[in-house]
């Protein structure tokens, strides 16, 4: 068992190699967070279709995730 150095080691628990191999590296959360928002915002939007999520909640969510989308997400988040 290794030490994780993912997420510059906040996960103080041993993790098998196995499970090294799967865990994403910050780099690679860079790589992906624009696809993640995307993700997001079909989900607020089935959400809101479903009626899960009222029309307010809604608006507020997405204008956080499309602030994201336009802008980027800001480089402390991967701190």
């Amino acid at each position: 068992m290794r030490t994780d150095v993912v997420r510059k080691g906040r996960l103080k628990d041993a993790r098998s190699k196995e499970v090294m191999q799967f865990l994403s590296s910050m780099q690679a959360d860079r790589q992906i967070a624009n696809a993640d928002i995307l993700v997001d915002i079909a989900h607020v939007l089935m959400l809101n279709k479903q009626k899960i999520n009222n029309r307010e909640v809604t608006g507020q969510i997405l204008s956080v995730l499309m602030d994201l989308h336009r802008n980027g997400v800001p480089e402390e988040v991967f701190d």
